[in-house]
Order: C-alpha cells, then sequence, then structure tokens
C-alpha cells in the first residue's frame, strides 16, 4: 500500500500538517536566535570599544575594563555556543525539507527509504532535540548574557554619561 501512489488519507493529511508545522516551528526559533546573536554580537562589539576606552582614561590597571573583557568573554562563550546551535538547526532544517519533499512521493518513488510514520517520527524527535539545545541555551547563557549586558549599560552610563545607551531592556527573547 503506499508503493505507487499516494491517496490523501486523514492520518497522512495530519502527518504533513505535523511536518510543516514542525518546519514553521524551526524557522521561528531559527529566526529568534538569530535576532538574540546578533544583538549579543553587538553588545560583545559595544563591550569592546567601552573597554579600550575605559583602559585609556582609567589606565591598565582599571577595573572598569577588566569587568567589561569578563563581559566580553561570557558574551564570547555564548556566541560561540550560539553559533553551534545555529549550525545544528540550519542542517535540521535542511534535513526537514528533504523529508518534507519525499513523505509528498509515493513510497516507491522516494530517494529515502522511510515510510511516512519513519519520517514524522524522526521528524518530531528532531523538533524536540532542537528545543532542547535552545532551552541548554538559554540555562547556560541567559543570566551570564543578561548581567554581561547590564555592565556594559553600567560601564557606558559610568563612562559617557548622559550619551550613554542601555541596551538591558532590549535584549530579544527566545521563542
Amino acid at each position: 500500500m503506499g508503493w505507487f501512489s499516494n491517496s490523501m488519507t486523514a492520518n497522512r493529511a495530519a502527518n504533513s500538517i505535523q511536518l510543516v508545522g514542525v518546519m514553521a516551528s524551526m524557522a521561528d526559533s531559527k529566526l529568534s536566535l538569530d535576532n538574540v546573536n546578533q544583538f549579543v554580537a553587538q553588545q560583545k562589539q559595544r563591550a569592546q570599544g567601552l573597554s579600550a576606552q575605559a583602559f585609556a582614561l582609567q589606565g591598565a590597571s582599571s577595573q572598569l575594563g577588566c569587568d567589561l573583557q569578563r563581559a566580553v568573554n561570557d558574551i564570547s562563550t555564548y556566541l560561540a555556543q550560539g553559533h553551534e546551535v545555529v549550525e545544528d538547526l540550519d542542517s535540521r532544517m535542511a534535513s526537514l525539507a528533504t523529508i518534507i519533499e519525499q513523505f509528498n512521493l509515493p513510497r516507491g518513488a522516494r530517494d529515502l527509504n522511510m515510510s511516512g510514520r519513519d519520517m514524522t517520527t524522526l521528524v518530531t524527535a528532531s523538533a524536540i532535540e532542537v528545543r532542547g539545545n535552545l532551552e541548554v541555551l538559554k540555562r547556560n547563557h541567559g543570566d551570564k548574557v543578561n548581567a554581561a549586558v547590564e555592565t556594559v549599560d553600567q560601564a557606558d552610563r559610568q563612562l559617557n554619561g548622559d550619551r550613554s545607551v542601555r541596551a538591558l531592556g532590549s535584549i530579544p527573547r527566545f521563542e
């Protein structure tokens, strides 16, 4: 059954909707993660500039400069892991696109030797892993990134007074 034709059944329609929904969810997660990563990268650049300014004004033993360097290190650690999660997500989305394409073909015409059930099971498991990776990233780095951005904001206020920028309330959220 299903080797040479794809008749639309309720189960096949539900699975098709599920696959498309997972792809949309992954795309939303990627957009969210890309926004967070871009914001955090901007804060790293901001921290590096303020650190140079602090060391130039206060000398090599500047506590503010040292605090900013710790913030840069925390941000860099997040960005490295965030980049790994983005690469994994990109890879999974490419695989999912292939699976969706193959799912729409009769089983005898598929390049993948998988049943529709195998495909939906694989996609669901992959979506759960992606969500888990995002949660681990958030749990391991969320507080550190918030603290780093707060340090950068305080340094900016201390060094630039009224010309300072406050970014802490602008951190995009993981969705």
